[in-house]
């Protein structure tokens, strides 16, 4: 499912990424822009997915799913890691050699949630790591759940996950609970149960979109001007945002807010000088952090 809006909104997460990374680094941006990122990414790939459960061939459907996420991403991610592990002098990465089967396994967010924050030049890749495991697991579940269910186990991921996080506020494991992929999963079924809702034709009610107005404001205001304790930015805030991000997924699907992605974003994404090489990075997975 190709949507020039949606890749739109790809862009305007990763700007809020690099924004984070290279001019203010304390700005909780571009966590927001990861955040965004999975909504986008539990839409997109479920989609994808209910089209090949409407199918006959799943095992041909799923093979063809596997495939090409392998030769999306694959390629640039172990360039990547072969440069870092031949320029591990010269850059001063310690652990390197310990930490990199787990990189190559896609196993970096559980590195870093067990062995700190080295090495720094591969910290931006546990995203990418719960991206892959997603991947793994998500299109199985799809298959073997019948549809009547799917909203019940997308409700109750979002729910687990709001336990999760007060159960490692309550141990104070905040830093380490936060690079694991129970972390991410709300926002990711909250992402799929929208794109479960649009495939059956369901619409956003307008009370909905309008409540998602100042929960959205007050939230990114909150996470972006105060620091007000990882109980409410991390337990509270998080799930929150939730609905703000993905009514954004959904209005801009329709309407004229996608016109106005589609046109504007897109055209100015495919205009830069990035353009040769954005056939590779276009997903934004791979600089996530």
């Amino acid at each position: 499912m190709r949507e020039p809006q949606l890749d739109g909104l790809r862009a305007i997460a990763l700007l809020s990424v690099f924004y984070s990374h290279f001019w203010q680094e304390s700005s909780n941006l571009g966590h927001l822009g990861v955040r965004f990122f999975f909504v986008l990414s539990g839409f997109l790939i479920t989609n994808i997915l209910l089209d090949v459960k409407g199918h006959d061939h799943h095992t041909a459907g799923i093979t063809v799913f596997f495939a090409r996420r392998a030769a999306r991403i694959w390629p640039p991610y172990f360039l990547t890691l072969g440069f870092c592990w031949l320029a591990a002098g010269p850059l001063r990465l310690p652990m390197m050699q310990e930490s990199l089967p787990w990189h190559a396994l896609f196993l970096s967010n559980i590195w870093y949630a067990t062995h700190g924050s080295e090495p720094w030049a591969l910290g931006h890749l546990w995203t990418l790591a719960v991206e892959e495991q997603f991947y793994l697991i998500w299109p199985f579940v799809i298959l073997a759940l019948p549809s009547r269910h799917f909203l019940k186990l997308c409700g109750a991921l979002v729910s687990c996950t709001v336990l999760y996080r007060v159960c490692a506020f309550a141990l104070g494991k905040v830093d380490e609970a936060n690079a694991l992929p129970f972390d991410s999963i709300d926002a990711l079924a909250a992402g799929a149960a929208l794109s479960f809702l649009s495939a059956e034709g369901w619409s956003a009610p307008r009370w909905l979109l309008w409540l998602s107005v100042p929960v959205g404001l007050a939230g990114f205001i909150m996470q972006i001007a105060f620091d007000l304790g990882n109980l409410v930015q991390w337990v509270v805030l998080e799930a929150a945002l939730v609905l703000p991000l993905a009514a954004i997924v959904a209005v801009a699907q329709k309407g004229s807010f996608s016109k106005s992605l589609r046109t504007d974003l897109s055209a100015a994404w495919a205009g830069s000088a990035t353009a040769p090489i954005s056939s590779i990075f276009r997903s934004g997975r791979f600089f996530l952090h």
